[in-house]
């Protein structure tokens, strides 16, 4: 402790000072991020709106539509194959779904490398969604801090983030596609490890047993799917007069601790003088 400086000691109003300070902070971050979004946007469209392209909308509205293809595949397979069975919940799934299509492109078509180009499709996918819907997750909550990839200005550290989330989903994507495509992957390694080493362990076979995980994960996809449509479509407009009101608050909150944390020095500081004074009157 330096000499002449009050040690206040850590209360929860003070931590829970910090925490909103860092979660308006976040979001001020999100909002810089998206001011410097639709600038660039204005700016490129005045500076290139002769060589402009008007395929462009088209082309998104085409990758929309593929990727609501297949996220309604992934949920009917999800429910036909892994979830209804006879009997529940180790018996035979009432459709092999995408097994029997993956299946077929393979052995029918006579180009054994198209199968796995499917999988390989549809996995990567799911690993788009669980990567965007972590970031739409912990910007709407403010719990993950904005790291953007732009091209040209990507930080070092956004970029070990964005890498450090994608080791993270990857091996519950693997373990959740062996699970999904069980039979078109049968006898291979990764059924192996993943459909019979991790499924056995101690704790979480009864989680595997009644496909747990699955009833969250179209739990969560739900819930966010409403979340999404429901409740954010205007809160965009309510953000910025918040985010001042905040902003401001903590101004004041400052300025008011800074003075107590002041006055409580000098209290400090003359409580010790008076005792050094009569310590030397008495000696």
């Amino acid at each position: 402790e330096k000499p002449g400086v009050a040690r206040v000691p850590l209360s929860y109003t003070s931590w829970k000072r910090k925490t909103d300070e860092k979660k308006a902070f976040n979001q001020f971050k999100q909002e810089v991020d998206a001011l410097e979004t639709d600038f660039e946007d204005l700016r490129y469209c005045h500076e290139n709106w002769k060589g402009y392209n008007p395929l462009v909308p088209y082309c998104k509205l085409i990758l929309g539509i593929i990727s609501f293809i297949l996220t309604l595949v992934w949920v009917l397979h999800i429910i036909l194959y892994m979830l209804v069975r006879n009997p529940y919940p180790n018996g035979i799934p009432i459709s092999y779904f995408l097994n029997t299509a993956f299946s077929w492109a393979s052995k029918e078509i006579n180009f054994a490398l198209l199968g796995v180009i499917l999988v390989g499709t549809f996995a990567i996918y799911l690993l788009f969604c669980a990567l965007e819907g972590t970031a739409r997750l912990g910007l709407r909550f403010l719990i993950v801090e904005i790291h953007p990839l732009k091209v040209g200005g990507t930080y070092m550290n956004s970029l070990l983030f964005n890498l450090s989330l994608v080791l993270l989903c990857v091996p519950a994507l693997v373990q959740f596609c062996t699970v999904a495509f069980a039979d078109y992957i049968v006898l291979t390694n990764a059924a192996l490890t993943f459909n019979v080493f991790v499924q056995n362990m101690r704790f979480f076979n009864y989680f595997f047993e009644y496909n747990i995980f699955v009833f969250v994960l179209l739990g969560v996809m739900v819930l966010a799917a409403v979340f999404t449509y429901c409740c954010l479509r205007d809160k965009n407009k309510k953000t910025s007069a918040g985010l001042r009101e905040k902003i401001d608050r903590f101004k004041e909150k400052g300025q008011i601790d800074e003075k107590e944390k002041n006055g409580k020095v000098k209290k400090n500081r003359s409580n010790r003088s008076t005792q050094q004074t009569k310590s030397r009157r008495r000696s």
